[in-house]
Parts: structure tokens; sequence; C-alpha cells
């Protein structure tokens, strides 16, 4: 844990970065994981050990680190940090973000972020960006885009790997989908029964009513049912199956729109 790794190998992942910030982070992030807080006052009293410095001025250090805070290009460096823990965790081959959002209020005070994260081996969830909302309620697509592209500004020029944003039911919309297969990322985002139905129905050429009754003797008899439709020359694919993991028979079904046919 003493020996920090070299500088010049994490600050390829910060482009336009100076070469201090980067020392910064991985100074930061070994304090904290040696101190086992993310209390900056405490994490200044593992640096000399870090460092293998006993006599470092503490003072220093704190204000190293909350300068480090007070940075004006987040975008770049939380990106940044969401590649380096691609190339680290070896998942360069199938890069998945999660878009999610948290609600509540404090007093009078609405709390609504949106954010996207990376997910990792094994189910770990890091947040990468985050919009604060003005609002209570779930965003618009016009929201999501704007943090979209802020991770898509800084993406282009750090990675190629291919990239699939995984979401819940809050966040769906054909322009959505659309704006997502435009910039290159595929897409497996969960929907309500009967969001997508009609544009089911109408490449099957059948009446919502006849293309219901198919989807359940086709989930009943196979266990799931598949089903295409095209919007603005993009294809998208609705997997309906049964939701084993419901509670009290709520939620019967579960509904997948990707563009990718083969989501197991």
């Amino acid at each position: 844990m003493n020996q920090l790794p070299p500088t010049a190998e994490v600050k390829s992942f910060f482009p336009g970065i100076r070469k201090d910030v980067p020392e910064t982070l991985i100074l930061l992030v070994h304090c904290m994981i040696r101190g086992r807080t993310v209390c900056l006052y405490k994490c200044r009293t593992e640096a000399g050990s870090v460092l293998n410095r006993p006599n470092l001025n503490l003072d220093s250090v704190y204000k190293r680190f909350v300068r480090f805070y007070c940075k004006g290009s987040v975008d770049v460096i939380c990106v940044g940090i969401a590649w380096l823990l691609i190339h680290l965790t070896k998942t360069r081959e199938a890069v998945f973000l999660v878009m999610d959002s948290t609600n509540w209020k404090i007093g009078q005070v609405n709390i609504n972020v949106l954010f996207i994260g990376l997910l990792l081996p094994g189910g770990v969830f890091v947040p990468v960006l985050w919009l604060p909302l003005n609002k209570r309620g779930n965003s618009s697509t016009a929201e999501r885009l704007v943090l979209m592209n802020l991770f898509l500004n800084v993406w282009q020029h750090l990675g190629s790997s291919p990239v699939t944003v995984l979401a819940d039911r809050e966040f769906i919309g054909l322009e959505w989908f659309v704006r997502l297969r435009r910039s290159n990322f595929s897409l497996v985002i969960r929907a309500r029964w009967q969001d997508y139905l009609p544009l089911v129905a109408q490449s099957l050429d059948k009446t919502i009513y006849k293309t219901s009754r198919l989807i359940e003797r086709k989930v009943k008899a196979n266990g799931l049912i598949q089903a295409s439709f095209a919007v603005d020359g993009y294809t998208f694919y609705y997997t309906a199956q049964f939701n084993t993991g419901s509670r009290k028979g709520k939620d019967k079904w579960l509904i997948l729109i990707s563009d990718e046919k083969d989501i197991a």
C-alpha cells in the first residue's frame, strides 16, 4: 500500500489535467484506504506513511486535499477515474453504465440528483457524474442528455470500448433511445407492460389485444417472447418474460427494451 503507482501511467487517463492532480488523487485514495475514512482531516495523518515521509507537514497535506476538490475540471477527473477503473479491472471489452436518480426532501428543500455510474465486476457500482435537479419527480429526456453529453465529451477522447447503458423504467422514451444509439451506446432499459405495446402490435400486424394474448401464450410456453420495432432507422427489441422477482404477485411482467437481440 505504501508503493504508489507510477504517476505517468495514471496521468494518461486525465488528458489536459496538470500532473499534480493525479498525484493527489493517488495519495488521497491510499490515505482513505489506510485510514478507513473519507474525512480529509483524518486522511491527512496517513500521508506521511504512504509517502514514507514521517515529518510531513499535515496542514499542507490537508490544504492539498481541499484544493483537489476545488478543481474546475470535475467532469474530466470523474470520467478519467472511470476509465482508470476500467483499465485496472480489465473490463474494457464490455463497459456498463448505470443511470439512476435519488429524490427526497430535507424540510422544504428538494434533493433530486440524476447520476450515471460504472458497473464493475461483482456488482460494484461507482457513481461517475451527476446532475442536481431543482424539482421533484422523474428526469426529462433533455436533462438526461445533458448528463450523458458531459460523459461523452470526455469519454470520446479516452476509449473506444463498447458502452451499454442500463436503466430502470423511469428512463424510457423513444427520443432518449434514439439519442443513445446515435452516440453509439447500446442500451438495456426496463419498461412497463403498456409502454411500447402499440409499436410491437404494429410490427406484428396485430391489434393490441391480440398482441397481449400472444405475448402471454408465448411466455407461458417458452419463458419469453421477443419482438422488434423500428424508430428513426434504429431497430429495438422488446423482450417480455414473467418477473420471477416480483413480490406478492405485483409487477407480473419483466419488459426490457434493447438494441441487442441477445441480452441474456
